[in-house]
């Protein structure tokens, strides 16, 4: 069971915790867009970190016509010398560009949260209990942890329950875990991995954190705490996930070309070979799911028979529409199949 954190009162509440002010240790970077529903929960829970180190929190506004803005200069204005925003005029998305680097690069901290705005944390000794072992660990880039998957009605789920005790999480795995494997909101990792991007990854990734988290953990693994420390909104309105289901097909293939096109980037000198074909078969299934989701079905069959191809039973809906490939209307069926029986969840007390 979790809880919504709530801010505190002033801004000397949040700083009476801070031991270490010599320099911003932490920028919690949040991009958001259009998400006046959820902005508070996810501000009011940085708010509520109780850190030993100074922190800053960095939000970048992709142009919102919502309300969001005034929540957040509402925000600023009562925690002026912690938040700042970056309010952009011109949707920033649209245009291709990284919009977690856009509020990286007006940071400070030695150290990245990132969060975004329909998401929040529910332990308010999350950054806490994840820097205070990187800076006992030095050699990991990157830390995450387990958290709970909200759906709009009130149920949930856990989700990246890795382990029940901390533990190391190689490159291979994370690879294998696809970027769901690690909850965005969760991520905490050195500046230096999103501040050494190739430039691939601005020109070609649609969706950055996956190939973070790849990076992240090279050559060391990824350092992963069992605490529930998040809450991860699925399908929130605006979100990704949500937006997904309104794109083109053109836009969709446009899509899995710049992924394939990051994935051969990322893995331009990794060794297992395995791996590659892995991440470029669940490309392709990912594809021809959101294609059954939006009941586009001309490209599905020839997606399902390459990412099978190139890597059999990487997922087992990949299975199912690669073995009844040829009955008509079968990728309705499996769609709607996986949608009752995917998701096991716990009703919300």
């Amino acid at each position: 069971m979790f809880k919504k954190l709530s801010a505190p009162a002033s801004e000397e509440k949040i700083t009476r915790y801070w031991k270490h002010t010599d320099k911003v240790y932490v920028s919690v970077v949040c991009p958001c867009f259009n998400q006046e529903n959820y902005i508070a929960d996810a501000l009011d829970s940085f708010l509520a970190q109780q850190l030993d180190y100074k922190f800053e929190i960095v939000v970048h506004d992709d142009a919102s016509t919502d309300c969001t803005p005034e929540i957040l200069k509402a925000y600023r204005k009562k925690y002026p010398s912690i938040i700042r925003l970056i309010l952009q005029t011109e949707n920033q998305y649209s245009q291709r560009k990284q919009i977690s680097t856009i509020g990286v690069s007006h940071s400070k901290g030695e150290y990245i949260a990132l969060c975004e705005g329909d998401d929040f944390w529910v332990d308010e000794l999350k950054l806490q209990k994840q820097l205070c072992r990187m800076i006992e660990e030095p050699k990991f880039q990157l830390c995450y942890t387990a958290g709970y998957g909200l759906y709009d009605d009130g149920s949930y789920k856990d989700i990246s329950k890795f382990s029940n005790t901390e533990c190391i999480v190689d490159t291979s795995s994370v690879i294998r875990m696809g970027g769901a494997g690690m909850p965005t909101p969760s991520l905490l990792m050195k500046r230096e991995v999103i501040e050494s991007m190739p430039t691939w990854f601005q020109e070609a990734a649609p969706v950055g954190d996956f190939y973070m988290q790849i990076i992240g953990s090279k050559p060391e693994g990824a350092l992963f705490l069992p605490d529930q420390t998040v809450c991860y909104r699925i399908n929130a309105v605006g979100s990704w996930s949500s937006e997904r289901s309104k794109i083109s097909v053109s836009n969709t293939l446009d899509n899995m070309a710049r992924q394939e096109k990051a994935i051969r980037g990322c893995l331009c000198d990794w060794q297992d070979e395995s791996d590659l074909k892995y991440a470029l078969s669940v490309n392709l299934y990912n594809t021809a799911f959101t294609l059954v989701t939006n009941k586009e079905y001309e490209y599905v069959k020839d997606l399902i028979v390459c990412s099978w191809n190139l890597y059999p039973n990487a997922h087992r809906v990949q299975a199912i529409l690669y073995r009844t490939r040829h009955i008509p209307n079968i990728a309705t069926y499996v769609f709607r199949l996986y949608q009752r029986l995917g998701t096991k969840i716990k009703a919300r007390r």
